[in-house]
C-alpha cells in the first residue's frame, strides 16, 4: 500500500512539475516578444507585465508541489500526457515564433490562443485540496493577476482598429 502511496505522489508531483514548466515556457514566450516589441513602449510592457504573471501562476505549481509532499493537494484533474502534450506545444511554438517571429497583431493573436488552450491548466483547476480553504487561497491570487486575457484582448482589439 504504501509503493502505490508513494508512487501517486510521485505522479502527482510529476504532473504539478510539469504544469510549472508550461507556466514557464509561457513566460519566456512572452519575454521574447517584449524583448522583439521593445521599441514599441507599451506593447512590451504588456508583454514584460504579462509573462510576470505566467511566472507567478508556476510559483503557484511549485507551492503545490511543496503542498502535495505534505499531503495537502490530494489529487489533480488532468494526467501527465495531457500536460506533456501541452508543455510540447508551448515549446513547438516557442521554437517556430523564434524561427519566424510574428508582427505584433500576430503575437497577439498567438498569445489570446495560448491562452485559451492554458485555461485549464492553472492551479485552481488542475488540484483538489484536502482544505477548501486552501482552494480558496489559490483562487484569489489567481484572480490577483490574471487579467493579462483581457489586456491582450484589448491590445489586439486597438492594433487591428489602427
Amino acid at each position: 500500500m504504501a509503493v502505490d502511496s508513494a508512487k501517486t505522489n510521485m505522479e502527482i508531483v510529476k504532473v504539478l512539475e510539469i504544469c510549472r514548466d508550461v507556466e514557464l515556457a509561457n513566460a519566456a514566450l512572452y519575454h521574447y516578444f517584449a524583448e522583439i516589441f521593445r521599441g514599441d513602449d507599451e506593447v512590451a510592457a504588456l508583454w514584460h507585465k504579462t509573462a510576470l504573471e505566467e511566472e507567478n501562476h508556476a510559483k503557484q505549481f511549485v507551492l503545490g508541489i511543496n503542498m502535495r509532499k505534505e499531503q495537502i493537494v490530494e489529487s489533480l484533474t488532468i494526467d501527465g500526457s495531457k500536460a506533456k502534450d501541452l508543455l510540447d506545444f508551448v515549446k513547438s511554438l516557442s521554437a517556430e515564433v523564434r524561427t519566424s517571429p510574428p508582427d505584433k497583431v500576430e503575437a497577439l493573436r498567438i498569445a489570446i490562443n495560448l491562452e485559451e488552450r492554458l485555461v485549464g491548466f492553472h492551479m485552481t483547476t488542475v488540484a483538489g485540496f484536502a482544505d477548501n480553504n486552501l482552494k480558496k487561497l489559490f483562487t484569489a491570487m489567481m484572480k490577483s493577476d490574471d487579467h493579462h486575457v483581457e489586456k491582450l484582448h484589448e491590445m489586439h482589439q486597438r492594433l487591428l482598429t489602427l
